[in-house]
């Protein structure tokens, strides 16, 4: 490819969900960065499983996050990337074992992995959704809202003007609050429902004690654009449908009433609902209602642009500043 222009990968090793993407990133003179997406993938792994009441990344959820990095790293060769960045987030911050497990990585993939902490997370969100130029100029236009709802936590991001100038990651996720407060039932009860949204309340009243309502709310990631799906109605999932898609505190509420009124089974057969996202969903969908609540948020826009996208503005970056050529070969064998 020309110079200022590399075709990378990067992986995104979430708590839930696993995703790659393939990507042309380019540089312009004044060094700004654009990509244009080659290929993306994505795959349930639930890698967050356990590790809230275990403090480890446990054996099955490693050898699902294995499986789906041979099926990318095979991907990515095919589409001739010459560098694949891997980030972990969450769960992987809270494991004991997390640091041998990114070792493990880079070792048995021949990926560059690292670890971002909360503040980074919520920054490559930010970067990965405003690299949509319709969605940076409605964010430069006043306030904004961004939440990001990942498996083990939840990211909350204030912009003024398009600029972040508060940001915070909650130790609240689909996985760990479903492990925590809904595990009990199927479906859960009322109770259970409750002392999940209390629990979010109070942690976002203590960040966030006295919030004004922003211009312009965005959610990202499987929970938001599973009520988007789920509204429109979807039997197979269209990106292209779902990113720009608006819903209201109603809206949510009437999914969160669907899918708590009928078990896993049944909850796995509703259109727009990833069935192997089932179980954990309302885990999610319970933060964000609270985060619409808390904010008084009339109204929030999906973004199928995330933090996916800012990882492959990083991996790129890398490519472009180190040369990469050529895609670096796994150093061995492992098993994770």
């Amino acid at each position: 490819m020309a110079e200022g222009r590399v075709r990378i990968a990067a992986v995104d090793m979430g708590s839930n969900t696993t995703r790659l993407i393939v990507a042309d990133v380019t540089r312009d003179d004044a060094g700004n960065l654009a990509h244009e997406v080659v290929l993306r993938r994505s795959t349930i792994t639930r890698l967050a499983e356990g590790v809230d009441a275990r403090g480890i990344l446990l054996p099955l959820p490693i050898t699902r996050v294995r499986n789906a990095l041979i099926e990318y790293r095979q991907l990515a060769t095919e589409h001739e990337a010459v560098f694949v960045l891997a980030t972990a987030t969450s769960a992987v911050r809270d494991a004991d074992n997390g640091e041998a497990f990114l070792g493990e990585v880079e070792h048995g993939f021949g990926f560059r992995a690292t670890l971002l902490a909360g503040t980074e997370e919520a920054e490559a969100t930010w970067a990965g959704v405003s690299s949509d130029p319709a969605m940076a100029a409605r964010s430069a236009r006043g306030t904004g809202l961004l939440v990001d709802i990942g498996g083990g936590s939840t990211e909350v991001l204030l912009t003024d003007g398009g600029t972040i100038h508060d940001r915070h990651s909650f130790q609240l996720g689909s996985v760990r609050v479903t492990e925590r407060f809904l595990t009990a039932n199927d479906p859960p009860i009322a109770s259970e429902l409750a002392a999940a949204r209390a629990q979010v309340r109070e942690e976002l009243h203590a960040r966030f004690p006295d919030p004004a309502t922003p211009d312009l709310s965005i959610a990202v990631a499987g929970t938001a654009t599973t009520v988007s799906a789920v509204l429109l109605d979807l039997p197979a999932y269209d990106p292209a449908r779902v990113h720009g898609f608006t819903f209201t505190a109603a809206h949510l509420e009437s999914t969160i009433a669907r899918f708590a009124s009928v078990d896993v089974e049944e909850r796995a057969q509703i259109n727009g609902l990833e069935a192997a996202r089932a179980p954990v969903i309302l885990g999610g969908l319970l933060v964000l209602a609270e985060v619409f609540a808390h904010f008084e948020i009339a109204e929030i826009v999906t973004s199928e642009r995330d933090i996916l996208d800012g990882i492959a503005l990083m991996s790129g970056r890398i490519a472009l500043d180190e040369g990469m050529t050529e895609m670096p070969q796994p150093f061995g064998n492992t098993v994770c």
